[in-house]
């Protein structure tokens, strides 16, 4: 199969927008990865195509350098050589993946993600699985990231739930699910260290910020969270469902559902300021020059973090769907229905540069970044993106 095809004239059916900031402020964690901001003003080329169309709507994960680790419906997890798109391994993890695999940070050698076993007669839990196939056990397992071979799986009774999210704190593996269950693993051998319950779900992705773990749930309670121990630190209640959270230098700052932007000492509990937007809050992002706040009436505001002033502010032609990546210098927002890949100046909102991939595609989930190198996951596989001055990145044998 060739994999490496010529971009097309056709548009994705996806926007997405690429801000110039400089680090990525992730639901999970922060992430630090090379890409040189000059080159945003070149044009930008197809650089190679892995087809496929089980790549599921996860994030896909990297080492920053060399892999891509891809998650397939089949519930396989693949690895992707980053210059090539070469398959370095494929393996089965019996059962739907139901959390990004994340990468550990902490100079550890692993690769962390939660199973639900099939339960289909049709589909098989892998061989001495340590569960029987229920809906409300889970599997949580470690894996070799150069080989995909497991170091060790245990179970965990999460609940029924589709969405799970990790996260890493020195020896610990945080897991949070969409019903507000909270673990901390040893990193280790799996085994439990601490764990928390919430009675009402997730309103808003969780955050991870060093030491700390940020939630907001359905009864408009937003909780900071010791990673250490799993206990609360500070818990606010909001008037409104929360939709978004940020957590900055002592500050927590929020959006909620009727379009709200709070800034708050949780400490003092004292509100710093607030704003009001015409619709309900989908995004918060900080950049080295203020607050990008995204919401779903179409428009992006850029509002500074000492103040909540507005410094500019722009209406895309569709909903903005996700978290705008931000990394390096630059960032990447997807919306529902438009066609095209804009490079944006954060300084003024203004358009750089333009990115156009093959047509008939939409995002599965967000692009990432490695070594000068964008990658795309599509419905129809995964799509990569150099500029010209960053060819020598991109192998097309």
């Amino acid at each position: 199969m060739n994999r490496f095809q010529n971009p097309s004239p056709s548009f994705v059916c996806s926007t997405v927008i690429v801000f110039l900031a400089l680090f990525y402020l992730s639901p999970i964690t922060f992430s630090q990865i090379k890409f040189d901001s000059r080159l945003l003003s070149l044009p930008f080329k197809q650089c190679w195509i892995y087809n496929s169309n089980k790549i599921t709507n996860l994030n896909i994960a990297s080492d920053n350098e060399k892999i891509i680790y891809l998650s397939l419906l089949n519930g396989a997890v693949l690895a992707l050589n980053s210059s090539n798109g070469h398959k370095i391994w494929e393996t089965e993890m019996g059962g739907e993946i139901i959390s990004t695999p994340i990468l550990d940070s902490f100079g550890g050698n692993n690769i962390y993600l939660v199973i639900k076993p099939f339960i289909s007669e049709d589909l098989k839990v892998e061989p001495n699985s340590l569960l029987p196939p229920s809906p409300n056990n889970f599997i949580v397992r470690s894996i070799s990231p150069l080989t995909g071979v497991t170091h060790w799986q245990n179970k965990l009774d999460i609940g029924n739930v589709n969405n799970v999210y990790l996260g890493i704190f020195h020896e610990k593996i945080i897991i949070i699910s969409e019903n507000s269950k909270l673990f901390a693993l040893n990193k280790m051998d799996g085994t439990i260290i601490w764990s928390s319950f919430f009675e009402k779900g997730l309103s808003s992705l969780p955050l991870f910020n060093n030491d700390k773990i940020i939630i907001s749930n359905l009864d408009n309670k937003i909780s900071i969270i010791s990673a250490e121990t799993g206990t609360i630190q500070y818990q606010i209640k909001a008037k409104v469902e929360v939709k978004a959270v940020l957590f900055n230098e002592g500050w927590l700052i929020w959006g909620d559902k009727k379009g709200g932007v709070y800034a708050i000492d949780p400490q003092e509990e004292r509100i710093l300021w607030q704003l009001r937007y015409g619709a309900e809050i989908s995004n918060l992002v900080l950049t080295p020059m203020g607050i990008l706040v995204t919401s779903f009436d179409n428009f992006i505001y850029l509002v500074s973090r000492e103040r909540g002033k507005l410094l500019w502010k722009k209406r895309l032609a569709a909903r903005i769907t996700d978290l705008p990546l931000i990394i390096n210098n630059f960032g990447i927002v997807v919306t529902s229905s438009e066609v095209t890949v804009n490079i944006i100046d954060l300084a003024n909102g203004k358009s750089i540069n333009q990115i156009f991939l093959g047509s008939e595609n939409y995002l599965n989930s967000h692009p990432i970044v490695l070594n000068n190198l964008i990658a795309f996951p599509t419905n129809k596989g995964l799509i990569t993106v150099v500029t010209s001055a960053g060819s020598g990145n991109c192998l097309t044998n």
